[in-house]
């Protein structure tokens, strides 16, 4: 896949993730690039601001992850919302993410499950934008190992300041 991974993390929430993740995204996308954002986050925040809510979803990015590696190319395309968010394409979250420390607990390779997962991604993106979760886990560590570049919103506060830190 040649897209250029971009994730968008702090492990202390309500730094403004998801809004940097939607407002580059749509920006990317109004210069022309053809742009898929991830919602990581189990809150599904980005999700939910494209008016998709993980209830009414068959299937999320819960799936890729518990899915084996034969089987990423068939459900990708179950899972991407095409346009939804100001031309961007959109993979939905789902509160379920946040069992994944859980049903990881065996899994082997289990930090570059969505590296592996993107790469049978169809050639058709420029950039994949990854709206991490604000906590370190296992979401967070398979955003950090797919990602070209980490983007690390902060505000200027002590606790911000912490939380960087902590990153």
């Amino acid at each position: 896949m040649g897209a250029k991974i971009l994730a968008i993390a702090n492990q202390k929430g309500g730094v403004g993730k998801t809004t940097t993740s939607l407002t580059l995204g749509s920006a990317l996308s109004r210069r022309g690039k053809k742009v898929l954002l991830l919602d990581l986050d189990p809150h599904a925040c980005a999700t939910l601001h494209a008016k998709i809510y993980p209830e009414d979803l068959g299937a999320s990015l819960y799936d890729i992850f518990l899915a084996q590696e034969g089987v990423w190319s068939g459900i990708w395309p179950g899972i991407i919302h095409p346009a939804v968010l100001q031309g961007m394409d959109l993979a939905p979250g789902s509160i379920r993410l946040s069992e994944l420390e859980v049903d990881f607990r065996e899994r082997s390779a289990k930090g570059s499950v969505l590296a592996r997962s993107l790469q049978v991604l169809p050639a058709r993106y420029d950039f994949v934008v990854l709206d991490c979760p604000p906590h370190v886990g296992i979401l967070l560590v398979n955003a950090l190992v797919a990602a070209d570049l980490l983007i690390i919103p902060i505000q200027t506060d002590f606790l911000a300041l912490h939380g960087l830190k902590l990153l």
